[in-house]
C-alpha cells in the first residue's frame, strides 16, 4: 500500500489529461471513481486530493491557469485519457510536455525508475496513429480487461451490461497508478520550472524536416587526455561520455540534451567532436541544426582547441552553443575565472555574439534544470538563424507560367 511521504508538496496523486467534449460528465464520473479507488488504496490524508481534473478548456493561445500548472508541477502520476481527439488538442499536448519536463529531470538522476505516465483508454486509438511520445510508453491495456482493451472506458461506463468490467478496469488502473507513483517517486517542482508551453504531439507521424533535425556535437576531454590534476569522475573513453553534473546526473549530457530536444519536437543525433567536426565545418545547414556542447576544460587540449577555434571562425549561426557549468564541481569553481577567460579567447564569436538569440554565457548554465529550461531557447535561436541562412527552393515539378493580367478596358 502506498504511503504518504512527510514533507512532500501536497499535490494530487494523479493528473487526468483528457480532450474536452460535450461528453465531459462521463469523464467526470470516471475521474471520481478513480480518485475514490486511489484514496482507498493509499494512506493519503482525507483532506488531500487523490486526483486532479481540469474542468474548463484552456482557450487557444491562452496560458495555463494557476491550478493547472500547480497540479502538473506537483502530481506524482500523469494519466492521459487516450482518444483520437485527445492527440489533436494542443492543450493536451501542452500538459504532456509540461509533465515530461519533470520526467526528464527525474530520469537523468534515476534512469532505471518506472515511468510515471500511465495511459488509459477512453476510446480505442489506432496504434499507428499514436504520436512519438505516446509510442514510447509501454502499456498493455489488456491488463485492465479484454472488454476494456477493445472498447475503452467510454463504452464500459455508458453500457450497463459492462458494469462489472468497468469496476474491474477502474480498480486495476488505480493499482497501476499507485505502483507508478510509488516506484518513480517523482519530485515536485515549481510551476515556472515546467518550461515553455509546447505541444508534445507536434511533428509526430511526419517525416522529420531538416529544420527539426539537430546534430548534438560534444567537445570534451577523454580520460586519457585530461589536463593535469583534473578529476576523471566526469569523463569516459569517448567525449560523448562527458557527464558534467555527476554525481547528481546518471546520464551523459549528450543523452540529456537529446531527450530535451526530442521533447521539444526536434529529432536529435549525437556525435563526438571527432565525428561531428566535418558535419559542422562543412558550413552546410541542409542536414539540419547543430548544437555544440563544450566543456570548459577542453581549452587545455591543443588538438580539441584547434578544432573549436576553426569552428568559431566560421559563420555557423544555425549551430547553437552551450557550456554547462556545474556549481557543485569544486575544481571548475576554483579555476572558474581562468577557464572563462580561456574560453572567451578560444570562442570569441560563439560566446561573445551580440546578435539576437545569441549563444549563452557559460556561467548561466549551472544546473540540470537550467540546462533543460534554456536549451529550447538555444535551439530556437539556431532555428531562427537557420531559416535566414538556408536557401529557399521552389517546389518540385512543373511550374505553370503566371497568367498575364490585363486591364478591363484593353482592346481585344
Amino acid at each position: 500500500m502506498s504511503e504518504d511521504r512527510p514533507g512532500r508538496d501536497p499535490g494530487p496523486y494523479f493528473f487526468l489529461g483528457y480532450a474536452h467534449t460535450p461528453e465531459r460528465p462521463w469523464v467526470e464520473r470516471l475521474f471520481k471513481d478513480l480518485s475514490a479507488e486511489v484514496m482507498e488504496r493509499t494512506t493519503l490524508p482525507v483532506s488531500a486530493d487523490a486526483g486532479f481534473m481540469d474542468l474548463a478548456a484552456i482557450p487557444l493561445g491562452g496560458d495555463w491557469r494557476d491550478e493547472v500548472g500547480r497540479a502538473l508541477a506537483t502530481c506524482r502520476v500523469f494519466v492521459p485519457l487516450y482518444s483520437p481527439r485527445f492527440f489533436t488538442r494542443e492543450e493536451c499536448g501542452y500538459e504532456w510536455h509540461a509533465f515530461g519536463q519533470r520526467v526528464l529531470d527525474h530520469r537523468v538522476r534515476f534512469p532505471s525508475s518506472p515511468t510515471p505516465i500511465v495511459p488509459a483508454l477512453w476510446t480505442p486509438v489506432d496504434p499507428g496513429a499514436l504520436p512519438d511520445v505516446a509510442r514510447r510508453i509501454q502499456m498493455n491495456h489488456a491488463d485492465l480487461g479484454v472488454e476494456y482493451a477493445q472498447e475503452g472506458f467510454y463504452t464500459l461506463i455508458k453500457n450497463t451490461l459492462y458494469r462489472q468490467e468497468y469496476v474491474t478496469a477502474v480498480q486495476r488502473l488505480a493499482r497501476h497508478i499507485i505502483r507508478a507513483g510509488d516506484g518513480a517517486r517523482l519530485s515536485p517542482c515549481r510551476t515556472n520550472e515546467l518550461g515553455q508551453r509546447r505541444d508534445a504531439f507536434a511533428m509526430s507521424g511526419r517525416q522529420t524536416p531538416a529544420d527539426r533535425r539537430v546534430t548534438v556535437v560534444v567537445a570534451a576531454p577523454t580520460v586519457d587526455r585530461l589536463p593535469s590534476g583534473r578529476s576523471t569522475s566526469f569523463y569516459g573513453s569517448s567525449s560523448n561520455d562527458w557527464n558534467p553534473f555527476h554525481p547528481a546526473s546518471r546520464q551523459t549530457i549528450a543523452e540529456y540534451a537529446a531527450g530535451v530536444a526530442r521533447l521539444n519536437s526536434y529529432e536529435p543525433t549525437v556525435l563526438s567532436l571527432e565525428e561531428g567536426f566535418d558535419f559542422l565545418s562543412s558550413g552546410d545547414p541542409s542536414g539540419g541544426l547543430g548544437l555544440l556542447l563544450v566543456d570548459a576544460w577542453v581549452t587545455g587540449d591543443d588538438e580539441t582547441a584547434r578544432r573549436l577555434r576553426d569552428l568559431d571562425s566560421l559563420d555557423l549561426g544555425w549551430v547553437g552553443t552551450v557550456v554547462p557549468w556545474n556549481r557543485e564541481d569544486e575544481q571548475t569553481l576554483q579555476r572558474g575565472d581562468a577557464l572563462r577567460d580561456a574560453l572567451r579567447v578560444l570562442l570569441p564569436n560563439r560566446l561573445g555574439d551580440a546578435r539576437p538569440f545569441a549563444p549563452l554565457n557559460p556561467a548561466r548554465i549551472t544546473s540540470l534544470e537550467q540546462f533543460r529550461l534554456r536549451l529550447p531557447e538555444v535551439l530556437d535561436g539556431a532555428l531562427f538563424r537557420y531559416l535566414n541562412h538556408v536557401e529557399a527552393h521552389p517546389p518540385a515539378g512543373h511550374i505553370p507560367p503566371r497568367p498575364r493580367l490585363t486591364r478591363t478596358d484593353d482592346a481585344t
